[in-house]
């Protein structure tokens, strides 16, 4: 956690030079464009990715129950793997590529230091693998654990898609500027449902701890995000027969991304609310049920975006800014749990009760703001003059979305620095396996926050 806090940390800092460079505030000439693409690299890199698979493995790790070897060797190859990218990127080596979901440097230390991540978040989702290792089990399993389960498989998935895709582009476009567009076209979209299952595990994990009885919703829940999973894995056939080139291929996972990877949220937003209607109201579960309403609010602000999209305006930042912003709260909740007996010391309550609505609100604005502007034909991807705002609207668009991002940039700091800084170690989240009933069930332990 302390890993993906940290990574989460650097992103947040170089979120500050993005705003500055993409706001009409005056003296932002003085980054250079290309300076504004090796942030943007890094802040995408580091935000999503890193943050995002490094907490992947902390949900496993806690599901499954504590530390193992391969958990280790995971979280020691992400360190690596992360420090090698930030060297590349510092060093000054390698063009920026601003490929869609994965931005890269062109660099071969940037690139190893890629590959050593992503083998390493590889090592740590299989753990679920061994964990569920027969049908009868995983059909058992609680929600949280399927669930994770099924973003262990799309990730297997968008390895290997990055694998097939590699060997069967053409030799001549890899010198080309649009090579890693390609590399990473299929990839980058199954990565979405990876990052939209991890924020369900979240909930459910929440739902579990409010349920009241033995809950219904499983098996109808389960086939749902089965229907999110299935064509993710169906995605390895049209990577084998279609040409990473073709149009066909691109509008296949454009359309994957569209219709599947949220099938299963609707249903478990409805869920969630109803868990956190019926549940306590004590200072620190007021704090939580704000953090994941405000989920569940962003991630319906981020698709309804999402639907608007025409063209590569800055509509397209504004649906995922909404979109990571719910993932990034339901984050939020599961560690703000794990120092629950920390946080119920009133001098931390105080100190953090505002900073979901800080972050939310700043969020909001900001997913406005780039909406407003990207409505009026905005484009991304470009900064300072490259910008050529046409009229007044989409200056105060990207005024409204800079202001609403240092609000937000604000919010996320209080909330790292409370936690890296301020709080002792957590207790642990796990889920165990009772394998002579072949039942998974949640422990109410002596590591007793999450149940208590």
């Amino acid at each position: 956690m302390l890993f993906g806090l940290t990574s989460l940390g650097f992103g947040m800092l170089i979120a500050i030079a993005l705003i500055l460079i993409r706001s009409p505030f005056p003296g932002v000439s003085i980054f250079d464009d290309e300076l504004f693409r090796v942030f943007l690299v890094l802040h995408v890199d580091l935000s999503i990715l890193v943050w995002y698979l490094s907490f992947a493995g902390c949900l496993v790790t806690h599901i499954i129950g504590g530390g193992t070897s391969s958990g280790w060797f995971a979280l020691g190859g992400s360190f690596l793997g992360t420090l090698l990218m930030l060297v590349a990127a510092v060093s000054g080596y390698g063009q920026p590529q601003l490929s869609n979901y994965l931005p890269v440097i062109d660099s071969p230390l940037f690139l190893v230091g890629l590959v050593v991540f992503l083998i390493s978040a590889l090592v740590s989702m299989a753990r679920m693998f061994w964990l569920y290792n027969s049908w009868a089990l995983l059909r058992s399993a609680p929600m949280a654990g399927f669930i994770l389960y099924c973003a262990a498989l799309i990730v297997v998935a968008a390895l290997l898609t990055v694998c097939i895709t590699y060997a069967r582009l053409p030799i001549g476009i890899r010198d080309d500027g649009g090579f890693y567009e390609q590399l990473f076209w299929g990839a980058g979209h199954l990565f979405q449902s990876v990052y939209t299952l991890l924020m369900l595990v979240v909930w459910f994990l929440f739902v579990d701890r409010y349920k009241k009885r033995e809950s219904s919703h499983h098996l109808w829940m389960k086939l749902l995000v089965l229907a999110m999973t299935l064509p993710a894995l169906s995605s390895l056939w049209v990577a084998v027969n279609e040409s990473p080139l073709s149009v066909e291929y691109r509008l296949f996972y454009t359309s994957l991304m569209r219709y599947s990877s949220w099938l299963a949220v609707p249903f478990s937003a409805v869920i969630l609310i109803q868990s956190l209607l019926g549940s306590s109201r004590d200072f620190l579960q007021s704090l939580l049920t704000r953090t994941l309403l405000a989920s569940v609010l962003l991630f319906a602000v981020g698709i309804i975006a999402g639907l608007l999209i025409r063209g590569d305006s800055l509509m397209v930042p504004a649906h995922y800014h909404g979109t990571t912003g719910a993932i990034n709260l339901a984050f939020m909740a599961v560690v703000y749990q794990c120092f629950s007996k920390e946080l119920k010391h009133q001098k931390f309550l105080r100190s953090i009760s505002r900073q979901p609505i800080i972050y939310s609100c700043g969020l909001l604005l900001m997913v406005s703001g780039f909406a407003w502007s990207g409505y009026h034909g905005t484009l991304r991807k470009v900064a300072g003059v490259e910008q050529g705002f046409n009229s007044p609207a989409e200056m105060i668009g990207m005024l409204v979305a800079g202001v609403g991002g240092l609000l937000a940039l604000f919010g996320l700091f209080q909330f790292i620095v409370t936690i890296l800084f301020r709080l002792k170690a957590p207790t642990i989240v796990k889920l165990s396996v009772n394998y002579q009933s072949n039942q998974c069930v949640t422990e109410k332990p002596k590591l007793a926050d999450f149940d208590e």
